[in-house]
């Protein structure tokens, strides 16, 4: 089954999450059941180049197992994130071949 990475975007002046926050994507998460293959991080600190969204900031990421970009975008509809004026970025990962130069879809 194809993977997909999901990143989160998190307005940068949002407040501190309280656990409220953390019940909130607990639950999501839960939701997910098994298509989560990485439960993945937040991002603490970061830092960016060239061209990124005004206004967010990279919040963390997770990846996800769904048979295509539509499924994998119906299941980051939910995310916590996007009741904080956040945002999701969802996209279909690929393994390179070190001893070729073309991708292959990582299903």
């Amino acid at each position: 089954m194809p993977k997909f990475v999901l990143t989160y975007r998190m307005p940068t002046a949002r407040p501190p999450g309280g656990p409220d926050v953390m019940d909130a994507w607990n639950r999501w998460f839960q939701s997910l059941g098994d298509r989560v293959v990485d439960f993945g991080n937040p991002v603490f600190e970061w830092t960016t180049v060239g061209e990124c969204a005004d206004g967010t900031q990279l919040g963390g990421y997770s990846i996800v197992a769904a048979d295509d970009i539509a499924a994998a975008l119906d299941l980051a509809k939910n995310c916590p994130v996007l009741r904080e004026n956040g945002g999701v970025e969802v996209g279909l990962l690929t393994e390179l071949d070190r001893a070729k130069t073309t991708p292959t879809r990582a299903d």
